[in-house]
């Protein structure tokens, strides 16, 4: 559920342009998400080692179908704006009318928009569910960011300029980000010959930066370190940069950094605000690309 949220969120923030995710049908979602996700799914197995290989000839055409399909709806999408000549406020009309420079080919355009569709909900969607277990497990604290939430909340909703000001919804998904970062870590390649923790490494060798020890440090985070607690946060509280680097970090860092936690707060803050959670179970954490609740049941009641 989560997921399909961050989806909706994405396509019509950046794309003015429903995926339908959670439109009932007769025969299930909206093609679109249901292609959306078998990409999604396809390019997370076929990337992992010997799993990759057995992936199978028919997933690989089924693959292909979905992503020429997936390109056909784009530019029916870039079409009809063209032809409207209507203007949104929204990324896709900044690609096609670029304020300096000229405009992006549209099968450049097409790649782009694919590209933050799949890169943007599922990463985003994970961490929501991530948040969601949290708070369902802890009733004091769905409290406080209920009550943060209604504060600001004018006629239903809340406004843009007020998001920014939920401190306790930030640090209720910044904790969440610190346990368990939805990507496990990333890649450097060393430049030249060095030592890395008294281990000698060559030039071009690879090391791996493991998030989910770096962001469990006891010398930066304290003895609490492996405990979720987000009033660490508050206060002013900010690690050194190396300590935290849940959206990866230098040029390769994840471009829609802003727009996740901005959408990840909005969600969650008007999520508890409408809703008592309740959690059925443990947390059971599976990895693919990414890393994401398995099996997770969270229970709905509205307040």
């Amino acid at each position: 559920m989560m997921g399909d949220a961050a989806l909706e969120a994405i396509g019509l923030a950046g794309f003015g342009y429903s995926v339908g995710a959670f439109t009932d049908r007769e025969n299930g979602r909206n093609p679109f998400a249901d292609a959306l996700t078998r990409v999604f799914a396809y390019a997370q197995e076929s990337a992992i080692p010997v799993v990759g290989k057995l992936t199978g000839a028919k997933r690989a055409r089924q693959n292909n179908v979905d992503g020429a399909f997936m390109k056909g709806v784009v530019s029916e999408v870039i079409e009809a704006r063209r032809q409207s000549g209507q203007r949104y406020p929204d990324l896709l009309d900044r690609m096609m009318y670029p304020v300096d420079g000229p405009a992006l080919p549209d099968d450049n355009v097409v790649e782009q928009v694919l590209t933050l569709f799949v890169a943007g909900h599922e990463t985003t969607g994970n961490l929501l569910a991530f948040v969601t277990h949290f708070l369902a497990t802890d009733p004091e604290l769905a409290a406080r960011v209920r009550a943060e939430a209604t504060a600001l909340t004018t006629n239903g909703r809340i406004a843009y300029e007020d998001v920014a000001k939920l401190e306790v919804t930030d640090a209720v998904i910044a904790e969440a980000l610190r346990l368990w970062p939805v990507a496990p870590g990333f890649f450097r390649e060393a430049r030249q010959v060095t030592t890395l923790g008294g281990y000698p490494i060559a030039a071009g060798e690879w090391v791996f930066v493991l998030l989910l020890a770096v962001h469990r440090d006891p010398a930066v985070w304290g003895s609490d370190a492996t405990e979720y607690r987000p009033d660490r946060w508050l206060g002013g509280f900010r690690p050194k940069p190396w300590a935290y680097r849940p959206f990866g970090a230098g040029p390769r860092a994840c471009i829609g950094q802003a727009f996740a936690i901005h959408e990840a707060k909005l969600l969650i803050a008007s999520l508890v605000r409408d809703y008592e959670l309740t959690a059925h179970g443990e947390l059971d954490v599976e990895e693919n690309l990414t890393l994401r609740p398995a099996n997770l049941k969270i229970g709905f009641r509205r307040v």
